[in-house]
């Protein structure tokens, strides 16, 4: 490079040569230096060091100029010299001017604002060299040269000046374009940002969304997103966790300061203009209780509205949930910090607003799947019309073709002469006299009951009738005898009404041991019909147990009579059932199969619908059914047999026949 610069100068190859070779050394630093990440005073202070070692120069200073601002000194090294108004006068013209503006201007010891257009009062010459930056700054560096050097030398220094300069604008181009790109590369980022926000509508996607991507984005260790419900915030999403456990008593307590925030309707700053006992006692008590189990050096709580962007807060509407950006360092700018967490809560507030619109919408997934359908029949519209042909033709199809109409039921298979015992009074059985399956008459003894009680006042009444005689009979005894008393005739008198009242007595208690015996009689069970007994094992199920007055104790059936179906029919069920009878005749043709043989189907005709629905053994409410056979009895045929049956209910439309469950729970589930 000290070719060029000897030949640009017009120097002789001579005495000159060795600083010539220095000036080009100072100017490849200078290159180098430009092209590190170096800042602008760190740059400014080696690049006047080394221009006032190749000038051998007394000193030097630059100065940053934007209009409507002050001016502000950069860097400085000797003697340097002060700025003048003069000086940024000619600076903005020389800015205005353009390329046709000179480069430096030398300006002489002692010259006036006669003599140049910039005064300079010092005795030493001074040159002044601009550097436009891309940017509204400009920097000055000005050089006050040695007074003693020749003044033809001052030429020869603003070209040394010159190519200072060109390195000094290098590295603002350089400064820019990183700056460009840092700058292409955070929009990118935010703009991929913007799109994770907005890509789902899942709230939950959107939450963790925000929490994880605006972590990265803001720069922070930890961004937690909280949603309001009523006068609480529950926290929906932290970044770094695929769950929240909300039982914990971290998280219990940052939805307490979420809560807090969201309630004042305004960010907090934390360190900020506010601290410790400034901030109310409603912020202060949730965030110290927070600081105590995070631990954390600076955080930022924001809410998060539908519309952030709005000129007011009163525009923007309350807010919808809050956001707490934590960091656990200094390392980043407390400004940058800000920045950040605004642009998330910009963009995050929208979009969670709309995940939470999407949210309540109502049958969403019947919508979101009628979309669906919608978009693939714009897609291709040929097969759109087709299926549509294709559906209207099956809808026709399932409302106009009629089919046959059943209404299944279960039941039990039991004999049409069938008896239940019950008990006629409490107490103990004493004695079972038939097993399982033995056949019995009427009046047959199925068992027998003894009733403490009634035993006891069987022998007290049986005890007072004999006592009552054995008086009476002494009575007459002695008023057979002719009686040695004072007064016979009123011993006789007293006898005689006593007499009558032990008759009267006697008479009652005959009537009271009548009823006894026949109570008594009562507690032998016999059979009213002739047939079988049905219970299982009674003696091991009734000898020696208590039982309750009217509990049952057997059946009894007569399996060679006629049989009969006992069918349930659910509530649901029903319906069909009436409104068949009603338009047609009442009794129903039914087909049923026994689980006992299912390869055999028999037919049969409703004899009789409950009045009222029951809900027998617990389950859900249901009507029975009486269904008379019209076909042979089946030879498996079992009493409480389990039954398979159909109603049939007349012919209906095929489409009601397959869909009326689904008819049914959309009339009782959605429509009511």
């Amino acid at each position: 490079m000290a070719g060029p610069v000897s030949q640009s100068l017009h120097l002789p190859i001579g005495p000159y040569t060795e600083a010539w070779q220095e000036i080009d050394g100072l100017l490849d630093e200078m290159a180098n230096l430009a092209r590190s990440p170096v800042e602008v005073p760190a740059f400014y202070g080696a690049l006047l060091d080394g221009l006032l070692r190749a000038l051998k120069a007394d000193g030097g200073a630059v100065w940053q100029i934007v209009p409507a601002m002050p001016v502000a000194r950069v860097a400085q090294a000797g003697a340097a010299p002060a700025i003048s108004d003069e000086m940024v006068r000619w600076v903005e013209g020389w800015r205005l001017a353009g390329e046709i503006a000179e480069s430096c201007l030398v300006l002489p010891p002692h010259s006036t604002s006669a003599r140049s257009a910039v005064p300079n009062p010092s005795n030493r010459p001074l040159i002044l060299r601009p550097v436009q930056c891309e940017e509204s700054a400009t920097y000055l560096l000005a050089v006050a040269l040695d007074a003693a050097a020749p003044r033809a030398a001052d030429s020869a220094a603003a070209q040394v000046l010159n190519l200072f300069c060109e390195t000094a604008a290098e590295f603002h181009q350089r400064r820019e374009l990183q700056e460009r790109r840092r700058l292409h590369t955070n929009l990118r980022e935010f703009d991929q940002l913007v799109a994770r926000l907005h890509a789902n509508l899942d709230l939950d996607k959107t939450a963790y969304a925000l929490a994880n991507d605006g972590r990265l984005w803001i720069g922070c260790d930890r961004l937690s997103v909280g949603l309001i419900h009523g006068q609480s915030v529950r926290v929906r999403a932290i970044s770094g966790s695929d769950q929240v456990d909300r039982r914990s008593q971290q998280v219990g307590s940052l939805e307490d300061l979420l809560a807090a925030v969201a309630a004042s309707g305004e960010p907090l700053h934390w360190p900020g203009e506010s601290k410790g006992g400034e901030l109310p006692p409603q912020l202060d008590t949730p965030l110290q209780a927070y600081l105590d189990l995070a631990h954390a050096r600076r955080l930022i709580v924001a809410p998060l509205r539908a519309q952030a962007a709005a000129e007011s807060r009163q525009d923007a509407g309350p807010p919808i949930g809050v956001l707490l950006a934590e960091t656990f360092d200094d390392v980043q700018s407390t400004e940058r910090l800000r920045q950040r967490v605004d642009d998330v809560v910009r963009h995050g507030g929208a979009a969670l607003a709309n995940s939470i619109a999407f949210h309540e919408l109502p049958l969403r997934p019947l919508q979101a799947g009628m979309a669906q359908l919608l978009r693939s029949l714009r897609r291709r519209p040929v097969p759109a019309l087709m299926a549509a042909v294709c559906a209207a033709a099956v809808a026709a199809a399932l409302a106009f073709i009629p089919a046959e109409f059943s209404v299944p039921a279960l039941g039990t298979l039991q004999p049409e002469g069938r008896r239940h015992l019950f008990a006629p009074a409490s107490g103990v059985v004493e004695r079972v006299a038939v097993a399982h399956g033995q056949r019995v008459a009427p009046g047959d003894e199925l068992l027998r009951i003894r009733d403490p009680e009634l035993d006891l006042d069987y022998s007290r009444t049986s005890g007072e009738l004999q006592t009552h005689q054995a008086r009476l009979a002494s009575i007459r005894a002695r008023r057979s005898t002719r009686s040695t008393a004072t007064d016979p005739q009123q011993e006789d008198r007293q006898l005689a009404a006593e007499e009558e009242q032990l008759k009267q007595q006697l008479s009652s208690l005959a009537a009271q041991l009548e009823l006894l015996e026949r109570r008594h009689a009562e507690l032998v069970v016999t059979s009213p019909i002739t047939g079988i007994v049905l219970t299982w094992n009674p003696e091991e199920l009734l000898r020696d147990r208590p039982v309750r007055e009217g509990q049952m104790l057997m059946t009894v059936a007569d399996p060679a009579g006629p049989w009969i179906l006992e069918l349930r029919v659910p509530d649901t069920d029903i319906g069909p059932l009436l409104a068949a009878q009603r338009q047609g005749p009442s009794e129903l043709p039914v087909t049923f199969l026994l689980e006992t043989e299912p390869a055999a189907t028999y037919r049969g005709r409703i004899a009789k619908v409950a009045e009222a629905s029951d809900s027998a053994g617990g389950a859900s409410p249901s009507v029975l059914v009486t269904v008379q056979l019209e076909s042979q009895t089946p030879a498996s045929a079992r009493a409480g047999a389990g039954v398979v049956a159909r109603i049939h209910c007349g012919p209906k439309s095929i489409g009601y026949v397959w869909l009326h469950d689904l008819i049914d729970a959309v009339r009782t589930q959605l429509l009511f």
